[in-house]
């Protein structure tokens, strides 16, 4: 039992806070009375963790956001979490598939001086004087949201990061659910959730800017200037338009995917009567289709440790690289714009 008025946990600013140790051992939660002492006293100790992190605060939620439940499907041999039937995938030579972890969203601390309190989106912290690049809690609507925010001080642009792939040491093959809600590590790589996407985007005027990195050590960077992710009414369909090449050649591989339903493994909205596309790549994204004109990205695609792969297999951007190339970094972000 954790009672949030003792000193095993206790409150600051109004915020609950979980203390070090192993929050598996929590049975159950209940309100207690302010223990205004508590945050003092833990300095030179691992810094709180605040469970207004958590959709519900009860032992249930807790547990199942450190994984403290029965353990998770092992891996397969192609490096994706194998809970379902999937079709086989072939590996080009010389490239081999990374396995990675099926762990859900990682709730983070900030290490970033935020301000006393919660901004509307990263444009607003960093118009506050915040120039640094980290993780910082936003308040959209009435709820409290941690975000990844880059800062751009140099151009006065902050972004919310909502994909990052960097190393394959998170498993992107994940179910509608898991994409909905989000998954991953804000610091490394992740997946913000569909449904905050919605969240922040529906009310219009946000861009889109996604960063490209090759194995060669090329980089490129592109920027749409609509972007929007519609309800689950709508399978969190995707708007975007004004394509503009910032950096690079990397050419425009989304615009074709315009209006296209978001498809998962075990969700199938693709244009592909025959296949499910989600299925085949390993990976949740607004297909068309699974090859030729109909498929020119897939971002969140299986990774590889080598840029060589079979047709669309892998991080995809087929206008900068081609089908048979997948990167081995990128980073998806959105900015609401000025005026907006």
């Amino acid at each position: 039992m954790i009672d949030l008025g003792s000193r095993s946990c206790g409150q600051r600013m109004g915020r609950f806070v979980l203390p070090p140790g192993d929050p598996c051992t929590c049975t159950g939660v209940r309100l207690g009375g302010h223990y205004h002492r508590y945050a003092p006293e833990m300095q030179g100790q691992d810094p709180p963790l605040y469970m207004d992190m958590l959709p519900e605060v009860t032992a249930e939620v807790i547990g199942r956001w450190f994984n403290c439940t029965a353990s998770k499907p092992e891996e397969s041999t192609i490096g994706v979490t194998d809970t379902g039937p999937e079709s086989t995938s072939k590996v080009a030579p010389g490239s081999t598939p990374v396995a990675s972890t099926p762990a859900d969203m990682t709730p983070v601390v900030s290490t970033t001086h935020e301000p006393m309190e919660p901004r509307a989106d990263c444009q607003e912290i960093l118009d506050a004087g915040q120039t640094t690049s980290g993780v910082y809690t936003i308040q959209h609507g009435d709820q409290d949201m941690q975000v990844y925010c880059r800062m751009e001080p140099e151009s006065g642009k902050g972004f919310i990061v909502f994909q990052r792939r960097q190393d394959g040491s998170v498993s992107f093959n994940r179910i509608w659910r898991e994409y909905t809600e989000g998954f991953g590590d804000l610091t490394g790589e992740f997946w913000l959730g569909n449904q905050k996407l919605h969240s922040l985007t529906r009310n219009r005027g946000w861009e889109l800017v996604i960063t490209l990195r090759a194995f060669n050590g090329d980089e490129a960077r592109v920027r749409y200037g609509f972007f929007l992710v519609d309800s689950s009414e709508y399978n969190y369909r995707l708007d975007v338009s004004g394509f503009i090449a910032e950096g690079g050649d990397a050419g425009d591989s989304l615009s074709v995917h315009y209006r296209q339903h978001f498809s998962t493994r075990d969700a199938d909205n693709d244009d592909v009567s025959l296949e499910n596309c989600a299925q085949k790549f390993h990976g949740g994204w607004w297909y068309k289709g699974c090859h030729g004109d109909s498929f020119k990205s897939n971002l969140n695609g299986l990774y590889y440790n080598d840029a060589t792969v079979a047709d669309y297999m892998g991080i995809q951007w087929v206008t900068w690289k081609g089908k048979q190339v997948s990167l081995k970094g990128t980073e998806m972000m959105t900015r609401r714009i000025r005026g907006h």
